[in-house]
This record gives C-alpha cells, sequence and structure tokens, in this order.
C-alpha cells in the first residue's frame, strides 16, 4: 500500500517491499543497500539485531519507540516517543539501555522455541516478555515525523556532519480536570 501511494507521488523514487523477517538473509542485504534505516520494532530482539546489521554494514540508524501508559480508569495518562540516531561506529541501543540482553535472549527464545520458552518461564529462569499493546496511530505518526525532521537536520543543509543530536524524546501526559475534559501537558527533551 505504501509502496503504490509513494509511486503514486510521481517523485521517481523507487520502492522495494518486502514481506520477509530480519532473520532472512535477503532482508539483510537489503538493509546493506540502503542509505539510512529507519526502525520501529515492537521487539528488543528485532531491535538489537537491526542496530547490529546497521553498524556492520555502515549504514545511519533511526530507531523510533512508542510507550502507552493506561490509567486505572481505562484511559491514557501518558504517550512517549523516542528517536535515537545511531551512528555505525558509536553508542549502540544496548549502550543507551534501550533494551537489556535477557531481553532479547527472552524474546529470541520464545521466537525460536516457544516450549522451552515457557518451560524456562515457569521456572523462574527466564523473566517474562511483557506484550505490549500496539500505539495510537498518531502518536506513532508524531514520533514518525520527528525521526524524518531528524533525517533531513543530519543529512541535509542543517548539518552535513551529524555529529550533534542522538536521542530526542517526547511526553504527552493529560490531566484530568473535575469536569472531565483531558488538559495535555507536553513536555520535550533534546
Amino acid at each position: 500500500m505504501l509502496a503504490e501511494a509513494v509511486k503514486r507521488m510521481g517523485l521517481g523514487t523507487t520502492v522495494l517491499p518486502l514481506k520477509l523477517n530480519l532473520y532472512n538473509s535477503t532482508a539483510v542485504l537489503r538493509i546493506a543497500e540502503c542509505d539510512a534505516v529507519f526502525g520501529g520494532m515492537d521487539t528488543s530482539e528485532g531491535r538489537h539485531l537491526l542496530n547490529r546489521i546497521a553498524t556492520f554494514y555502515v549504514v545511519p540508524y533511526f530507531d523510533l519507540g512508542v510507550h502507552l501508559a493506561a490509567d486505572v480508569q481505562g484511559g491514557i495518562n501518558e504517550a512517549s516517543g523516542v528517536v535515537h540516531y545511531l551512528q555505525p561506529g558509536l553508542s549502540s541501543l544496548l549502550s543507551r539501555k534501550g533494551y537489556t540482553l535477557e531481553q532479547v535472549r527472552a524474546e529470541g527464545i520464545r521466537r525460536t522455541n516457544p516450549a522451552a520458552y515457557s518451560e524456562q518461564r515457569r521456572l523462574n529462569y527466564i523473566e517474562g516478555v511483557d506484550e505490549h499493546a500496539p500505539a495510537v496511530a498518531s502518536v506513532n505518526a508524531s514520533i514518525a515525523s520527528l525521526a524524518v525532521n531528524e533525517f533531513l537536520a543530519g543529512f541535509t543543509i542543517f548539518d552535513p556532519a551529524r555529529t550533534g543530536t542522538a536521542r530526542l524524546s517526547v511526553s504527552i501526559s493529560w490531566r484530568r480536570p473535575s469536569y472531565g475534559n483531558p488538559n495535555p501537558a507536553i513536555r520535550a527533551s533534546f
């Protein structure tokens, strides 16, 4: 669908949609051909692998993450997001504590051997991998637009060397006044 939308724009951009798992060698080689990579991985294992591939093939990597914090009434107290700009040879998502190797290990076992994962979790040899509910489209779109702006800032006349921003985080929280309408407060750190 996105490939068709880009084609209709008529900018001459070539899009190659691939229905492949990141562990597929064809997917790895296609990433190696990219000028930059944008990742919105749902798992620590996927984020870890994409970070390693981008580093190995010397491809700049923008990692996007969104988190929603629910309240006890079934609503959302906070929507937060982060864009990490990762340059080969510098800090990684692991060194920035974006995930732990225990999370990567647990997700790998869950993906490759669900029975062993269940048994190790039952015996408390492995921490449970939290299932994350999908984020709302508007929050994802906001974080994606920040990532595109970081890309443009780094790869255009703004800052060709791109040695500045490594992490951009945004938090939107709501306070419920007595009349029940949410009053958003926006905090951003750069």
